[in-house]
């Protein structure tokens, strides 16, 4: 789902947990060009109120990132992510952020601006 406004952010994606075995994954593929430049891989998630789930973060099949997403690890609501993947620079990447049951029932996911810079 595509939500209007969430926490102060606009255009923000909302996920759902399917199962308490299968959340949502936002995948995509990327090739870095070798220019020199750094390259980022940027983008801030959210919780329902009340709610929390866990964030991995996978680069072409490794585990870069693993953590609770919750009232406690969101500031004003939000978590924001600048993660340097310069050491990929010249390569084509997979980029997964999965949504992961941690027990809450309350597990939505919001995400917002989703993308690589440099």
């Amino acid at each position: 789902d595509i939500v209007t406004t969430w926490k102060g952010k606009e255009g923000v994606v909302v996920t759902y947990m399917l199962n308490k075995k299968r959340g949502a994954i936002v995948s995509f593929d990327n090739f870095l060009e070798n220019d020199g430049k750094n390259f980022f891989l940027e983008f801030s998630v959210s919780h329902e109120d009340g709610g929390s789930w866990d964030l991995c973060v996978n680069i072409n099949e490794d585990e870069w990132l693993k953590e609770s997403i919750n009232s406690e690890s969101c500031f004003n609501g939000w978590k924001d992510y600048n993660i340097d993947i310069s050491e990929f620079a010249g390569t084509d990447i997979v980029v997964e952020l999965k949504q992961v049951f941690n027990g809450n029932e309350s597990s939505a996911a919001y995400w917002h601006d989703v993308k690589i810079i440099n």
